[in-house]
């Protein structure tokens, strides 16, 4: 359930973003929120993580408001996983 809150809170920050816009317009809803968790999560789980490769996902995909809030929160995990720990074969277990 929170994962479902979680896809639906992404898309609705996204769909303000020139990038998400363009890319939304011409893709599929569920396919561009797919996309985004994929590459966010396949990137998640690589050690040592590159976050300025992570960061250029979030800015892609994320609206502006939506990172911003993100930044203002000082947490000890993902916010947008929800976890401290990312498996590469979360991929598999998608479901939007």
């Amino acid at each position: 359930m929170k994962l479902i809150f979680i896809i639906l809170s992404f898309f609705l920050t996204a769909s303000t973003n020139e990038r998400a816009q363009s890319i939304s317009s011409t893709a599929e809803p569920i396919d561009f929120i797919k996309e985004f968790y994929t590459l966010y999560i396949e990137e998640s789980s690589k050690w040592p993580t590159d976050f300025s490769v992570m960061e250029k996902i979030k800015r892609e995909y994320c609206s502006e408001v939506f990172l911003n809030k993100l930044e203002s929160k000082d947490l000890f995990y993902d916010p947008i996983l929800f976890t401290q720990d990312v498996s590469r074969e979360w991929i598999d277990t998608i479901r939007i």
